[in-house]
């Protein structure tokens, strides 16, 4: 899980640097977050998401995104990176990132196109899933399909996490990205349902 979790946070790091370094801000992890006071009593504190069982993070960075004198970037040295927390067993890692897919589905709110681009995401591996199911229960054609489909999704996120590694001055793990993406194909369409009963995960007491 941990070889999982690694990856996968690195993947999520180099979509949220791409995404920050084209002029739109639109994810960031509260690990490694910083904002000045004057921002963050101009757009009213976290008032505006206090209701929310998180969003202290990307959320907040969303009310941010409106104060037009606010500017964004991505804490890109090598000492400003920081370890994150280790989960040690798949609940407790599923857990997690279910409290995170909660904030997708709040997107809406404050960012439209990035809840597009979220649902874009999961869209993708959810046509995989449907496409190999019908092939097995109902028409073989669509094993092709499922190829097809595969095939295009592998490509994309080896040319994602190719260009990434090499920003990052990290090393290509064949066998990590191999393990990852063929486990996070049915763990996005988990993630994406359970988004929906993230509401009644607790979180440091709440």
């Amino acid at each position: 899980v941990t070889r999982f979790q690694a990856l996968d946070f690195l993947m999520l790091m180099i979509a949220a640097r791409g995404s920050t370094n084209s002029g739109r801000a639109w994810a960031s992890t509260g690990q490694n977050q910083a904002y000045r006071k004057t921002l963050f009593n101009s757009v009213g504190g976290f008032s505006q998401i206090a209701k929310e069982l998180q969003g202290d993070d990307t959320l907040f960075l969303q009310v941010c995104r409106k104060n037009k004198s606010a500017k964004v970037v991505f804490a890109d040295k090598s000492n400003c990176r920081i370890i994150a927390r280790q989960e040690t067993s798949w609940i407790s890692f599923f857990k997690q990132r279910m409290r995170w897919a909660g904030d997708a589905n709040l997107m809406w709110k404050f960012n439209p196109a990035f809840f597009i681009s979220i649902f874009n995401t999961f869209l993708l591996p959810l046509l995989l899933v449907v496409t190999i199911f019908t092939g097995f229960f109902s028409n073989p054609y669509y094993f092709t399909v499922f190829t097809k489909f595969l095939t295009v999704h592998l490509i994309i996120e080896f040319i994602l996490y190719f260009i990434g590694v090499r920003q990052f001055d990290k090393k290509i793990q064949v066998i990590d990205f191999t393990f990852w993406f063929m486990i996070h194909i049915p763990y996005i369409v988990c993630m994406g349902v359970g988004s929906f009963f993230a509401h009644k995960l607790g979180w440091r007491g709440r």
